[in-house]
């Protein structure tokens, strides 16, 4: 198979993943992989046996953080391919659906002229089985040459280019395989100098919704809700800014048991993109929960159990963690009734998806209830 697109990778310490992402790209893309020196493992001589574009870069001393990096590797890129598009790639991802109609897709876009392609992402935990529950979201990993990346931190590429939607084309993500990989990003995400230093540079939706999450996980949820609320007055350069703006409101004005106002950021969020539908209708299901409206919470948690798989791509992929803690949502409302049998089977469904310290602590209460009623 010719190739088709230019895959640009940054990697350190990547050997266990490395091969699985080129693996499921190096039939149908050139690729241009750059080590950081800091790399101690095998990452290297692995990059070597899939190409001959491996080169090196030092992230610690770059001024420009990840934007400076990843720009200088697409430079060196778009010196040595005659190709058009290139993709965005992290080591710890996989092109894993839509690679037959990546032709019929890139002509598409080229008549429609656009410079990127906004794809799926499924992020699966890592050694996980087909069915666990996953995050999905968009992202542009495909774009035209000549474009370049920005941001120090959480580098993206430039904001109002157009661009085509393809949900056809699935990639696999697993952030956090290993320990410094989590305590990195836990640390990125708790930086509030950091993470200001974004705002003061950025001024946009993204970086006021990582400040709102940041207070939110210190548990200054009034400074967070300025944080999400500021960043809903701008405009959306980033495509689903809004959408994660209500979705912390939502969580905001939950522990500050403002269900009104949750029920109210729910609504918003759900009109900003209606592929979040089952999330929002979990977290309708949830606020009734809280204020002791079991009626009310069981009729969105059935809501969510009804609603069709809205992303046509990912059939096989993944279970959505709404069908999860809806199952747990209505073993709870059930609970809480007295309905004993109802619960068990709902409890019973979500307990498939894995163990979880709320699902043994309601299975423990199902055992004294019953033991209580003889």
């Amino acid at each position: 198979m010719s190739k088709l697109f230019a895959a640009v990778i940054l990697a350190c310490n990547e050997q266990e993943v490395l091969p699985r992402l080129l693996d499921s790209i190096a039939d149908v893309a050139e690729l241009y992989i750059s080590v950081d020196e800091a790399s101690t493992d095998q990452t290297e001589a692995i990059a070597h046996q899939y190409t001959e574009h491996v080169y090196t870069h030092n992230l610690a001393a770059a001024p420009g953080g990840w934007a400076e990096v990843r720009n200088g590797l697409q430079e060196r890129a778009e010196e040595a391919s005659a190709l058009d598009w290139f993709a965005w790639l992290d080591p710890d991802e996989w092109l894993a659906e839509g690679k037959a109609g990546l032709t019929r897709v890139f002509a598409k876009a080229e008549e429609l002229k656009r410079t990127g392609l906004m794809v799926r992402m499924v992020d699966i935990p890592a050694g996980a089985e087909p069915g666990v529950r996953g995050a999905t979201w968009q992202n542009c990993k495909f774009f035209k040459r000549g474009q370049r990346f920005a941001r120090r931190r959480h580098e993206h590429l430039p904001v109002g280019e157009p661009r085509a939607t393809c949900l056809q084309l699935v990639i696999h993500h697993q952030k956090l395989q290993r320990q410094d990989v989590q305590e990195r990003c836990a640390a990125l995400k708790t930086d509030l100098a950091a993470l200001q230093e974004d705002w003061h540079e950025w001024h946009d939706m993204r970086a006021a919704y990582y400040l709102g999450e940041a207070f939110l996980q210190s548990g200054d949820v009034p400074t967070a809700m300025l944080w999400f609320q500021q960043g809903l007055t701008l405009p959306e350069t980033i495509a689903g800014a809004r959408s994660q703006l209500h979705a912390g409101e939502f969580a905001g004005h939950r522990k500050l048991r403002n269900y009104e106002d949750a029920v109210r950021a729910t609504h918003a969020r759900w009109a900003c993109d209606w592929r979040d539908g089952r999330d929002c209708a979990w977290q309708l299901g949830s606020v009734a929960a809280d204020e002791s409206q079991y009626d009310a919470a069981e009729y969105w948690f059935r809501t969510v159990l009804a609603m069709p798989e809205t992303d046509p791509g990912l059939n096989q992929v993944l279970s959505s963690s709404p069908v999860e803690l809806a199952n747990f949502g209505l073993a709870f409302t059930f609970a809480r009734r007295g309905k004993l049998t109802e619960a068990h089977n709902y409890l019973r469904v979500a307990e498939r998806f894995g163990p979880r310290p709320e699902y043994q602590a309601l299975r423990a209460q199902l055992v004294e209830a019953v033991k209580q009623s003889g």
